[in-house]
This record gives structure tokens, C-alpha cells and sequence, in this order.
């Protein structure tokens, strides 16, 4: 069974930490970011870990 993580906030900090972890773990990694600069960190993550999935979106 495959387990999927949304992680908000997933380009820095902890989110960061959790998606590249849960990522390496084998779990589909949706991330969620907001600012324009966080953008960069984000195609960081996803080419790395191949993911498939991430927006940009205000979750507040």
C-alpha cells in the first residue's frame, strides 16, 4: 500500500525537513508552498525526490 504525505509549507524549515524525509521514505510527496521565493526550494525538492505534485497556493 502506498501512503501519500500533503505537507503545507514544504520548501522550508520543517516542512522542508518532513517532505525530503517522507520523500526518501518512499511516500507520494504533495507539496504545498506560498511565496514566489519559495518556488525555487520547492523544484529543489522535486527533482530530487521525483515528485509529481506541488502547487502554489494561501492555505490561510
Amino acid at each position: 500500500m502506498s501512503k501519500t504525505a500533503i505537507i503545507t509549507g514544504g520548501s522550508r524549515g520543517l516542512g522542508a525537513a518532513m517532505t525530503m524525509k517522507l520523500g526518501e521514505l518512499g511516500y507520494n510527496v504533495i507539496i504545498n508552498y506560498h511565496s514566489e521565493s519559495s518556488k525555487a526550494l520547492t523544484d529543489e525538492a522535486v527533482e530530487k525526490l521525483k515528485i509529481r505534485v506541488w502547487s502554489r497556493c494561501d492555505c490561510s
